[in-house]
């Protein structure tokens, strides 16, 4: 058998009037493995030839040739890795992307090739997902569930279109259920306030709830903090937003704001001291009881116990709602919408005033007064 090279492609004889050709592709820029086309041809060697030249010329122009070999999960896999690798998710959504792709679409889709996912394959996965039956899941899913499910997978597909991997996006056209109206946040009065603060008291909660009601900020926010990021002499804290570059903000603290981190610090000290030699310091303001970085669900669970002690379990007293309450406080105070966007790390003000225009009209009441005196 003989075996005759073309540039970066080869033809082989396979028999009477058969041809094995080949050619590299290169690196796949999602999976980072090699890519090879190997298809057979019948007919002359020459056949054989126009064959190459024309898969070496449609590779040359950027479409794919041959994406067989390329599974639903290989994509996937490879797509999510790359999203975060060149800044397109956070570390967080990189999680949660991750999550939904192991979890919910490799084991229903992850084994067909690409190029086969079809329309059928997306709408009964969504339907799995409604009625709970065959699909991954011990129960059926949420709307809103299935909603960020079909956009993950919908945003993956996006991307083979754009890479003429596929020739249309598999998903458009598969809706979710409809989702239930959203509940209004939950906002604490002043006695429930004063009662999860002593529930906390005590505990490795009772700072980190004080700091999100007194900055408004977010648990990721939070969890990620370092003692770096407290300026003491200018009685503020730099946030490294988690959801954008505009989330990234300096907050300015009040005197017993202060006084609460001065404390906690002290606590911190103590129990590095007592943890010893297993402690590991990563400068962090809430670490884990060995200073590493506090798990997210772990947290979350022991902040729904201190909820549970304070007697609000139940209630929609989940973390954001402490983000909530401190914006409807500072309003309520007099604050004003810019002030206000800049302490949550809103992109703008005119968010700030579409997420609580409501709050904000009422407000407008003391403008509306100001002049009174003299017009009366």
């Amino acid at each position: 058998m003989t075996k005759r090279d073309y540039g970066q492609g080869s033809i082989t004889p396979r028999g009477k009037r058969k041809w094995l050709i080949r050619l590299r592709l290169g690196i796949d820029p999602i999976t980072g493995t090699r890519r090879r086309l190997n298809r057979t041809v019948t007919g002359t060697k020459r056949d054989a030839q126009q064959a190459l030249d024309e898969a070496r010329q449609q590779h040359g122009a950027g479409l794919a040739i041959d994406v067989k070999s390329q599974t639903v999960a290989q994509f996937l896999r490879g797509w999510v890795d790359a999203q975060h690798r060149h800044g397109g998710i956070n570390a967080r959504s990189h999680e949660r992307y991750e999550g939904v792709i192991e979890r919910h679409l490799i084991p229903t889709i992850g084994h067909l090739a690409l190029p086969d996912l079809r329309y059928d394959h997306v709408a009964a996965l969504r339907d799995s997902w409604v009625s709970g039956e065959g699909s991954t899941a011990a129960h059926p899913l949420s709307a809103a569930s299935i909603h960020k499910h079909l956009h993950i997978l919908r945003k993956a597909m996006r991307e083979a279109v754009a890479r003429r991997l596929i020739p249309f996006n598999p998903v458009e056209g598969v809706t979710a259920p409809r989702q239930a109206a959203q509940p209004k946040d939950r906002v604490l009065d002043d006695g429930e306030i004063r009662r999860l603060l002593a529930a906390g008291a005590g505990t490795r909660f009772a700072s980190v709830i004080r700091i999100a009601l007194a900055t408004g900020a977010r648990q990721g926010e939070l969890l990620s903090l370092r003692w770096e990021d407290v300026d003491w002499d200018r009685s503020l804290v730099h946030v490294a937003g988690t959801k954008s570059a505009q989330a990234q903000r300096d907050v300015e603290l009040s005197s017993v704001t202060l006084a609460s981190l001065r404390r906690h610090r002290l606590e911190l000290s103590e129990l590095r001291l007592a943890t010893g030699p297993v402690w590991q310091d990563h400068g962090l303001v809430f670490p884990s009881r060995i200073g590493t970085p506090w798990v997210r669900r772990a947290f979350y669970r022991g902040y729904l116990a201190v909820v549970d002690r304070a007697g609000l379990a139940g209630t929609g007293v989940d973390f954001h709602c402490l983000r909530h309450t401190a914006t409807t406080h500072w309003i309520f105070a007099g604050q004003d919408r810019y002030t206000i966007a800049k302490r949550l790390g809103h992109k703008d003000s005119y968010f700030t005033e579409r997420r609580y225009g409501g709050l904000l009209l009422g407000q407008q009441r003391v403008a509306a007064q100001a002049l009174d005196h003299l017009l009366a």
